[in-house]
């Protein structure tokens, strides 16, 4: 059965049904889906911003490689199975080269809006730029990892990754708990990374060390991936940047933090 007419592009759907047999034993069902984009760009993270402060709030940056709409892409954090949030990204139209700031954190003034369209100086709020289209995550629950977590970038919320990263301060002999990721959720959220051909390991097996190193991140010392540098989807893509080196919806200008 086809259904009537077409599916805006991200848009979350659903189908409800029922299925009946002979002997009269009903099963009802609703599956959600999320309406097809034709035109998903290529897309990298390129900045995040993971400590929080009261002037900096948590938040990522993407870097648009292809022209495209952004309709139906979910960004989150956490495992891919069961994410501690997942955004799924209303439909704007970006272009190669655009930068794209993902607000986690409303700061209650009012001022933030989403620019969907041309307007990329509609929306006021901390580390809103001009050079960049912000967006701006309306619920409660978005916020990162400080120095250990993972964040990821889908084609929908059960889609294909586009791009990870997974940050970490922790050594295999740092932490004896989970194999020195520290926490269960760590430990899997990675495996599921690296099972899914989204993040690059040095063993066998996933550990600390294939993180990007995070230990010295802060509000204006962010992580950002190498401007220039092919992309490898490991560690070596990532770096911490100076103090009061964030860039968010700019270019990563900034040199790496030396301790």
């Amino acid at each position: 059965v086809l259904p009537d007419g077409s599916f805006e592009p991200g848009a979350a759907c659903s189908i409800a049904g029922s299925v009946s047999d002979a002997s009269g034993n009903t099963v009802r069902f609703v599956l959600p889906f999320t309406g097809w984009n034709p035109r998903v760009p290529a897309l990298v993270l390129n900045e995040l911003l993971t400590e929080a402060s009261t002037t900096h709030k948590d938040a990522l940056e993407l870097l648009v490689l292809s022209d495209g709409n952004l309709a139906g892409l979910a960004v989150g954090s956490g495992k891919l199975s069961d994410p501690a949030f997942s955004w799924r990204l209303p439909a704007a139209e970006v272009r190669a080269g655009d930068f794209v700031s993902l607000h986690l954190k409303l700061s209650g003034t009012g001022v933030e809006s989403d620019e969907l369209g041309d307007d990329l100086a509609l929306s006021g709020g901390l580390d809103a730029e001009s050079t960049a289209r912000d967006l701006w995550y309306p619920y409660d629950d978005g916020a990162l990892p400080g120095s250990n977590g993972v964040a990821w970038l889908r084609s929908s919320p059960t889609g294909p990754v586009l791009d990870a990263v997974f940050w970490c301060e922790r050594t295999s002999a740092s932490d004896t708990n989970y194999d020195g990721f520290g926490t269960a959720v760590l430990r899997d959220a990675v495996a599921e990374l690296w099972l899914a051909g989204a993040w690059a390991i040095a063993g066998t097996t996933p550990a600390p060390e294939d993180g990007a190193w995070s230990a010295a991140v802060t509000a204006t010392r962010t992580l950002a991936r190498w401007k220039d540098r092919a992309d490898a989807d490991g560690r070596e893509d990532w770096y911490v940047v100076a103090t009061s080196g964030e860039s968010l919806g700019l270019p990563n200008l900034a040199p790496a933090y030396v301790p």
